[in-house]
């Protein structure tokens, strides 16, 4: 179905509507086609994602290895602003 529609609309255009020329939208407007290709280098940028990434891992080990087993889940229902029950904590 999408391929008979497709050629429907290609026939309308090319035939009927006399278009010559189908361009695809990065050729016709070249910031479009800057824009869908960023120049971005995520290479150089890598030290800051291994730092983030250590940051991270440090803190979780020293948060998990440090405090005793149950303040852990404690802590981490506190982050999440749950209450010890599992419900929302009221603020007041």
């Amino acid at each position: 179905t999408a391929l008979f529609v497709t050629r429907t609309i290609f026939d309308i255009l090319i035939n009927k509507l006399g278009v010559q020329k189908l361009g695809s939208l990065p050729l016709s407007f070249p910031k479009w086609d800057r824009m869908l290709r960023p120049n971005i280098d995520w290479m150089g940028m890598a030290w800051m994602f291994y730092a983030f990434s250590a940051v991270f891992l440090v803190v979780g080990l020293a948060v998990t290895f440090v405090l005793p087993s149950g303040l852990t889940f404690l802590a981490f229902y506190a982050f999440l602003g749950l209450g010890v029950g599992g419900g929302v904590a009221q603020h007041g």
